[in-house]
């Protein structure tokens, strides 16, 4: 499968579920995001009673469609985060029997769809024995739900990490001068994300301004064995759930996967969110705050 995601050109735009661990198919595509060309996926985890559960969905052909319906039976399709929804209205038209779940926010961002619930800290019923799952908090945008598949070891995150590599912008097209000045621009502005490391994706290093709401999430998805010094919070002000999920890998919709030091790599990530929100001046937050208040 590794080789699937290291393929050049083109060749992703609107592939077929590929199976990566036993229980989890993922589905790449190309999107264009003012002007520029951004691979996306969709992950699908088949229930041990046949109900597939997809999250983050991307378009949704013909042949899509048999792909899914080969696997299971459409049931749970499920937002992460109020950006990844465009796809959301197809899924219930085609399946009117399955339940579409909202990430905080999305309801009143999607008023024209019809949620069977909002997504909080704990799992839905259907899911639980399953899949567990956490809100990212200290994002002033929105809140981000990231998943963990018991059964694979495996951590799903949407736009909290995005691991952008050379191989990455050759699946979505981008060469030449283009090339040259997206990889300048997005170094420049959000701390080398196209360098090959796992950082935090744009829209968290914009609008990543609640220094206590990102040490609670550090609190409840990083493991004690995983802490770095800057993890100096007071953990008894915490009154959520520490999940001490013994993730080996995770999946990401935005670049390369992490297969290697996954642990350190998340607690990695959320470091740099913890130092931006540390060092923003309040005039900054209060413009970030402004601006994420009309998106």
């Amino acid at each position: 499968h590794l080789a699937f995601y290291c393929r050049t050109g083109m060749e992703v735009k609107l592939k077929l579920l590929v199976p990566y661990v036993d229980g989890i198919w993922v589905a790449s595509d190309v999107v264009t995001f003012f002007g520029s060309k951004i691979e996306t996926r969709m992950f699908v985890v088949r229930l041990r009673d046949g109900n597939l559960f997809v999250c983050s969905p991307t378009w949704l052909t013909p042949e899509m469609k048999v792909e899914l319906d080969s696997l299971g039976e459409v049931k749970y399709v499920v937002s992460p985060n109020k950006i990844h929804n465009q796809c959301m209205g197809a899924y219930f038209e085609n399946y009117p029997d399955c339940q579409l779940y909202a990430s905080p926010g999305l309801v009143q961002r999607r008023r024209d769809l019809k949620f069977y619930a909002e997504l909080t800290e704990e799992p839905e019923e259907e899911w639980k024995d399953e899949i567990d799952q956490a809100i990212v908090q200290g994002n002033s945008f929105f809140k981000e739900v990231v998943f963990y598949h018991k059964a694979s070891q495996t951590l799903i995150v949407c736009d909290l990490i995005e691991n952008i590599h050379s191989c990455t912008l050759d699946r979505c097209g981008i060469f030449g001068i283009q090339r040259r000045v997206i990889t300048i621009v997005l170094n420049f502005c959000y701390r080398g994300l196209c360098t090959g490391k796992p950082l935090p994706s744009p829209e968290f290093q914009m609008y990543t301004n609640d220094e206590n709401g990102v040490c609670e999430s550090i609190f409840k998805l990083v493991r004690k064995e995983h802490y770095k010094a800057e993890f100096d919070f007071n953990e008894s002000t915490f009154h959520v759930r520490k999940r001490n999920w013994d993730f080996e890998r995770i999946l990401l919709c935005h670049g390369e996967f992490i297969e290697v030091d996954a642990q350190d790599q998340l607690s990695e990530v959320l470091s740099v969110l913890l130092m931006i929100s540390r060092s923003r001046m309040f005039l900054t937050k209060k413009f970030y705050n402004w601006i994420a208040s009309y998106q």
